[in-house]
């Protein structure tokens, strides 16, 4: 019995204006292929039509990407970015990013020390090595008292790396 071919891969799509590959997504939006799929993977984006190299995504995702960045920027959190895309069409992405980005105003002067969760600002992981090993890591900004206790932390495990505590010692309770 003559063997068969094997059944044909299936062929992309013609490439046209209204359709991209994942390549085209990222070199235009500047985003790597990765974050895109993890857009699509947390609600941000739609997936695409068809799958592996025949996938192709709509043109308006490049919107929508640049869109996503300048949100970001802006420090909104991404749960908040896909609410709000959800209720945006493609031309309604587009009229945002032709509107004039709102810039921060400067920050009304403090009457003390604020304590509580900090605003919008974006969060950034500072690594503190407590020994070979042992690393604390804390986000930040945090409130002034978090920050106390934070540097009583470090201060205490500097005492103990150096040797320098005994069961006498107070902990600061």
């Amino acid at each position: 019995m003559p063997e068969r071919p094997p059944p044909p891969c299936p062929a992309a799509p013609p490439a046209d204006a209204d359709h991209v590959t994942i390549d085209d997504l990222a070199l235009t939006s500047g985003e790597s292929r990765r974050t895109i799929r993890y857009y699509m993977l947390n609600g941000l984006l739609a997936g695409p039509s068809g799958q592996g190299p025949a996938a192709r995504y709509p043109a308006g995702h490049v919107d929508r990407l640049r869109l996503i960045r300048r949100m970001q920027d802006q420090g909104l959190q991404l749960s908040t970015i896909r609410d709000a895309l959800d209720r945006l069409d493609d031309g309604s992405v587009r009229s945002a990013l032709s509107a004039p980005v709102a810039m921060p105003s400067a920050p009304a002067a403090a009457s003390g020390p604020r304590e509580g969760p900090v605003g919008s600002a974006r969060s950034q992981w500072e690594r503190f090595e407590l020994d070979i090993g042992v690393e604390l890591h804390v986000r930040r900004p945090l409130p002034v008292s978090a920050n106390r206790r934070v540097q009583r932390l470090l201060e205490y495990a500097e005492k103990l790396r150096l040797g320098k505590t005994s069961s006498d010692d107070d902990t600061g309770r």
